[in-house]
């Protein structure tokens, strides 16, 4: 389960909870976002640590452009290409899309779906070489 299965008055709950800002005016994904670049970034274990609820049974399906699901997050790279991504942020240490990237490890392959939900939605991410790569960790 992720954020996405969230309501926006739930995500909300989670950002105060957190102390991340948030209002209202903001959508669930720009309220989601805003968990992830929080220090430190909010994480789905961090938030079932601290709201010990059940699972919210949602009838609402995702929209598939803006919505990532499960399915599209595989680490199996199933049928698929591997892209090689770059994290170019800022950030020490930064998760998304159960991936770690961190200033020491700044490259990961990753399937293709997900490389491209990546490279579409979160910021400071780009395509890298294999020649940047070994030139890195010379």
């Amino acid at each position: 389960m992720s954020f996405t299965t969230l309501k926006k008055a739930e995500l909300l709950k989670v950002a105060e909870h957190f102390g991340v800002e948030a209002n209202d005016d903001l959508s669930r994904t720009e309220i989601m976002a805003a968990l992830a670049s929080a220090q430190p970034p909010v994480t789905w274990k961090m938030y079932k640590e601290a709201f010990s609820d059940p699972e919210p049974v949602h009838e609402e399906k995702p929209q598939e452009e803006t919505t990532p699901t499960e399915a599209k997050f595989s680490k199996t790279g199933k049928g698929g290409d591997v892209v090689l991504i770059k994290m170019v942020r800022g950030n020490r240490r930064y998760e998304t899309c159960d991936y770690t990237f961190t200033h020491e490890h700044p490259f990961l392959p990753i399937p293709a779906t997900t490389a491209e939900w990546i490279l579409a939605h979160e910021y400071g991410f780009r395509r890298a070489s294999v020649e940047e790569v070994e030139a890195f960790y010379r």
